[in-house]
């Protein structure tokens, strides 16, 4: 006898073997088409609950997913998988480009698709990315020796990468982004940073960092006391900025954005 699990397996397998291929191939195209439609997750998700800066999307719900090294069951933007650290750069970098008349150049480290996409589509913005692995970026380049000559970018963006790299690049990668920026330039440069001192994982084994960070590859948890003092000493200065200012119409909590403030640096 069937079970009411097994019924619709088995109907579903009989319309198949009835329908002609011929048929059903165009189905499955179009069902993965459509599946990879953005246009259709924002009908799908449609909802006035939240919002999503990065895809301009108002969703019902938001996904639960690992973010800034927590669970959070409201984290990601079902229409473009945003996070809220992605949502809340996008805020900042979007208003302070739109906020200039001149045109400015960007670079990404270790580009997010999401973030990427939109960013490139900024007409005063000249956007180029990078990252460690070839094929996701237009550089492929080690964040502590990048390609490139002295004072060129006017903004830098980079994600959650400073934690992930070993402890003797960190201070490099932080000379290299100061190297390539322009005087004057900005960039966000976002890790989670915990209360206290910087604390090394890297003896863990990456089981070990998946179950409790929900990433393998963490290798340190900044702590407040030496994260911020990292960019001084390589000459930044420290800034923040109101995320209120950057959005004033839509408020941080249909965001999900639990941080009212962005770091940000500025070359001297």
């Amino acid at each position: 006898m069937l079970d009411k699990k097994s019924k619709p397996q088995v109907l579903r397998r009989i319309i198949l073997f009835a329908i002609p291929e011929s048929y059903i191939e165009p189905v499955r195209l179009w069902k993965r088409r459509l599946g990879n439609s953005r246009t259709l997750r924002k009908l799908l998700y449609y909802g006035r609950k939240y919002y999503c800066p990065v895809c301009d999307s108002h969703v019902r719900s938001f996904r639960a997913h690992p973010s800034d090294l927590e669970m959070r069951y409201d984290a990601l933007c079902p229409v473009c998988c945003a996070k809220g650290p992605h949502r809340r750069g996008w805020l900042y970098l979007n208003h302070y480009i739109q906020s200039g008349n001149t045109s400015l150049r960007m670079l990404h480290i270790a580009p997010e698709v999401h973030l990427s996409r939109r960013l490139a589509g900024i007409r005063k913005l000249s956007y180029f990315s990078g990252d460690i692995h070839a094929g996701k970026g237009d550089f492929q380049f080690d964040i502590a020796q990048m390609p490139f000559g002295d004072n060129v970018f006017d903004i830098i963006y980079c994600c959650h990468v400073l934690m992930m790299i070993p402890k003797v690049s960190v201070s490099m990668a932080i000379a290299e982004c100061y190297r390539v920026m322009r005087s004057g330039g900005v960039a966000v440069i976002e890790n989670p940073v915990a209360p206290g001192s910087t604390v090394d994982i890297s003896d863990q084994m990456p089981y070990e960092r998946e179950k409790r960070w929900f990433h393998s590859d963490v290798l340190r948890i900044f702590g407040e006391d030496d994260y911020w003092p990292l960019f001084r000493n390589a000459g930044f200065n420290v800034r923040s900025v109101s995320l209120d200012t950057c959005k004033p119409d839509i408020s941080l909590q249909k965001m999900m954005l639990y941080q009212n403030n962005i770091m940000f640096l500025e070359k001297r």
